[in-house]
């Protein structure tokens, strides 16, 4: 008779945290929702508490409390509060936008006459957590430009989602 195999996941070394955020509905005219972001994203922070996230430290940020102003701040807090032996858990669920080469997450109150001012730099979110002391952090990005109605100049993340910036970014980590 053979004996069974339990197979768990590693413990975590520190303190898992996690900030997802799912955006379905934007406040601008010209931007289409998004369907089933929010969905996702609320379906995703309970797969991460039956793996073992303390409540406590998952932020869920959906829809009209998903700002710009909101998105910054979070990410902010929890850049500043971990820890390097600890894990951060990055999920967005919305549009995703690349404007003058750069990658964007929308906002729920992004406007396309203000990118830079009204969207999510992905340079600067992957800076921040790059500047704090955790050294494992997962990012984990379902956007596309679907909802967008893009200029003749502008392109939209399917089109040239910059991979390029992407690319450079993790070459430059240790984790």
């Amino acid at each position: 008779m053979r004996d069974s195999i339990t197979i768990l996941p590693p413990e975590p070394r520190g303190v898992a945290y996690a900030l997802l955020i799912g955006i379905e509905t934007y406040l601008a005219k010209g931007i289409d929702n998004v369907s089933y972001a929010e969905n996702d994203a609320t379906e995703v922070t309970k797969a991460i508490l039956n793996l073992g996230y303390e409540e406590g430290n998952v932020q869920l940020i959906v829809n009209e409390a998903a700002t710009c102003t909101s998105i910054r701040y979070h990410a902010k807090q929890l850049a500043g509060t971990v820890k390097e032996d600890d894990t951060v858990f990055f999920f967005f669920a919305g549009h995703g936008y690349t404007w003058q080469g750069e990658n964007y997450l929308m906002a729920n109150d992004t406007r396309q006459d203000d990118i830079e001012g009204t969207a999510i730099s992905l340079k600067e979110l992957f800076s921040l957590f790059a500047k704090s002391q955790c050294k494992q952090v997962m990012f984990f990005l379902d956007c596309c430009h679907s909802g967008l109605h893009l200029g003749e100049e502008e392109r939209g993340v399917l089109e040239d989602f910059s991979n390029e910036e992407l690319s450079n970014y993790f070459k430059q980590t240790e984790f």
